[in-house]
């Protein structure tokens, strides 16, 4: 299966349902119908298309109860399928092309020695690349839900390499924006070989090492800000959860935080806006030196609400 209309069919609830029965936890996500996505809101880059989740706290909320999951694509027969991969007991090492990802990943594979043993592996989007199409890849291992992993290798000059953990992804048979959909590589479906463990040496070339303690718990902030984009530029959240904002890069880093968290939650809902501005109000108050002030100009919710209006 590679494009859209061989995800039709209810090809995308039974993938969901299948998921959850395997125990992972599965979350329903916007869709993707004529080229739009189905959450009605205009999306400032493309590949923001059919990637947010349609539930608040979906890292909260990710099931593997199949009944839940069966309810949700009754709901919205059309929505992507996500899986949230900490709670599922793996990390998934996302290659993207467009940055560089697949020779940043030979380089990758060096340093662990070619001790990635053969896994569960999908491939995602094609990207005209040089005048070639070139298509993602998703790399699944097992790995303690414990474990404090880099959100990607971008600061060691491995760029077009993020580690999701304690983010999502999406999976077969989603529809990506480039117009394919989302597919397990020949012989390396869930069904037909098993995930392997992460190795040490993977495991020791991603552990993020001398975080500063935060007032949120480890982890707290990456599990909600994943591992996102604003435009063309990455946000490192490492580089934010780990040395804060300082003045001077205040009002542009939390429009960028907002924009990012404004594409992955149903904003266009009273309820959603008012979980994008609570959550960036905290992270004011913990993270940004010294604080934006709450109200008046050049105030938090200022940034917080144009942020908001331009994605909705």
């Amino acid at each position: 299966m590679s494009d859209w209309e061989e995800a039709d069919g209810g090809r995308l609830a039974e993938g969901a349902v299948w998921y959850a029965s395997q125990g992972w936890k599965i979350l329903p996500c916007y869709g993707i119908v004529g080229g739009r996505c189905t959450c009605n809101s205009t999306h400032s880059e493309p590949k923001d298309v059919g990637k947010h989740p349609r539930i608040p706290e979906w890292n909260t909320a990710a099931t593997s109860d199949v009944d839940t999951v069966r309810r949700w694509w009754e709901e919205d027969p059309n929505g992507n399928v996500g899986v949230y991969c900490k709670g599922s007991g793996f990390l998934v090492i996302d290659i993207d092309p467009r940055s560089g990802g697949p020779e940043s990943f030979e380089k990758f594979e060096e340093l662990v020695d070619g001790a990635l043993p053969p896994t569960v592996e999908a491939v995602t989007g094609s990207y005209n690349i040089n005048g070639r199409l070139i298509r993602g890849r998703h790399l699944f291992y097992k790995c303690f839900p414990e474990e404090q992993l880099l959100g990607n290798l971008t600061r060691s000059g491995r760029k077009g390499i993020d580690i999701k953990h304690n983010g999502y992804v999406l999976i077969n048979p989603s529809r990506h924006f480039s117009g394919e959909c989302y597919e397990w590589v020949e012989g390396h479906a869930p069904y037909e070989i098993e995930m392997a463990e992460a190795p040490e040496e993977l495991l020791n070339a991603l552990r993020k090492r001398n975080r500063k303690s935060t007032a949120v718990g480890e982890g707290d902030w990456s599990s909600i800000f994943g591992d996102i984009d604003f435009g063309a530029d990455r946000v490192d959240i490492d580089r934010m959860l780990e040395d804060g904002i300082d003045e001077g890069s205040r009002a542009v880093d939390i429009y960028k935080l907002t924009c990012a968290l404004a594409n992955k939650f149903p904003v266009n809902t009273e309820m959603g806006r008012m979980a994008v501005e609570t959550m960036m109000i905290r992270f004011n108050a913990e993270k940004v030196r010294p604080p934006l002030d709450l109200e008046g100009t050049n105030g938090l919710l200022m940034h917080v609400r144009n942020a908001i209006d331009f994605v909705s």
